[in-house]
């Protein structure tokens, strides 16, 4: 885990950690998901 006062580093490997144990198969649907849904939001 990044220092005390890497407050940027700290919040990123917490986010990391959170993941951790996801499939790859898991990740790629969840970031495929989130595309089209932006997709959606920004009419693209």
């Amino acid at each position: 885990r990044p220092g005390m006062l890497d407050f940027k580093g700290k919040a990123k490997w917490d986010a990391w950690n959170e993941l951790k144990g996801t499939t790859k198969e898991d990740a790629m649907k969840a970031y495929i998901s989130k595309v089209e849904e932006l997709k959606k939001k920004y009419g693209i």
